[in-house]
């Protein structure tokens, strides 16, 4: 049976402060929970309505308490955040000013598709461990390193070709080895400092009216060109 104070503590780490604060997260589901046992994050404690191994068994009241989602699924796991460095010279999804969890997650997962290791984000990115973001990431978030840094400094110090999204620019080709991508957020778009510093300027071609796609969906249609094409 899980105490008031304990519930109190799981809950706590809903808000950003918290996670920070205690350097934990939420994962909930099945699906996301088995990822993150077979990952290389420390698990901290795994909370179950139904018999498990290593899990301590709660009822569906205690963890409709705990959960984030309306309908919680049977399985709830706090982890400790990790804090990755980043890398140069592979491929990168560079983010600026993407705020949305669900289109952070989104991008994570689609990440991992594509095989690309690490995103690169503005400090004002939403935060990967915010539940959401977790949930949308379907256990990809294990898997691709997520890091928070200076876009620009990390574009300047780059020796690879760095691409940018933009509504005017021209359509994309295969990459020809590693790359950038930079992708900013739908209200905003990128920063002018890290347009000029990026060399191939790039639009999806569109035939309809509406003025721009979902940054997670341009992501996706992004990577199959420079990965494939």
């Amino acid at each position: 049976m899980l105490s008031n104070s304990h519930i109190k503590k799981i809950r706590s780490l809903h808000s950003k402060k918290f996670r920070k604060q205690h350097g934990q997260f939420i994962v909930e589901g099945e699906k996301v929970v088995a990822e993150l046992l077979n990952s290389d994050f420390s698990v901290v404690s795994v909370y179950s309505t139904m018999p498990m191994d290593s899990a301590e068994l709660i009822t569906q009241k205690e963890l409709e308490k705990i959960s984030v989602l309306k309908s919680p699924n049977k399985i709830v796991a706090i982890a400790e955040t990790q804090s990755f460095d980043s890398v140069h010279g592979t491929s990168a999804i560079l983010l600026d000013g993407v705020n949305d969890p669900g289109n952070l997650g989104a991008i994570i997962r689609i990440a991992d598709w594509f095989g690309v290791s690490q995103l690169i984000c503005s400090f004002n990115v939403a935060d990967c461990y915010n539940p959401k973001v977790v949930q949308s990431a379907m256990g990809s978030l294990f898997r691709v390193k997520v890091v928070y840094t200076d876009l620009i400094e990390y574009v300047s110090a780059s020796k690879i070709p760095t691409y940018c999204a933009v509504m005017d620019g021209e359509s994309p080709s295969a990459a020809q080895g590693p790359f950038n991508l930079i992708l900013g957020s739908e209200s905003h778009g990128i920063r002018s400092e890290l347009l000029d510093l990026s060399q191939h300027k790039i639009t999806i071609p569109g035939k309809g009216e509406t003025e721009s796609l979902n940054v997670s969906v341009a992501a996706g249609i992004l990577l199959d060109r420079l990965v494939y094409r």
